[in-house]
C-alpha cells in the first residue's frame, strides 16, 4: 500500500512485520505473564461490553 510519507520505502509491510515478530518473540518468552495479561484484558472487555459475542452478532 502507497502512502503520502517521505520515505526511502514506499511500504510498511517490512517494518510491521519486524515489529509483530519482536511481539511474538516477547510473547512466547513471557507465555505466563502473558497469558494473565490478555486473560485480565478479556475480563474487562466483558465488564464493559468492548467486544459483541459471537452469539450476539448475528452470524456475521
Amino acid at each position: 500500500a502507497r502512502s503520502d510519507m517521505v520515505s526511502f520505502a514506499d511500504s510498511l509491510v517490512a517494518p510491521l512485520s519486524l515489529i509483530n515478530a519482536l511481539i511474538a518473540a516477547v510473547g512466547e518468552r513471557r507465555q505466563e505473564e502473558t497469558r494473565r495479561v490478555f486473560d485480565r484484558l478479556e475480563e474487562i472487555w466483558a465488564e464493559y461490553d468492548v467486544y459483541a459475542k459471537a452469539e450476539e452478532s448475528d452470524g456475521v
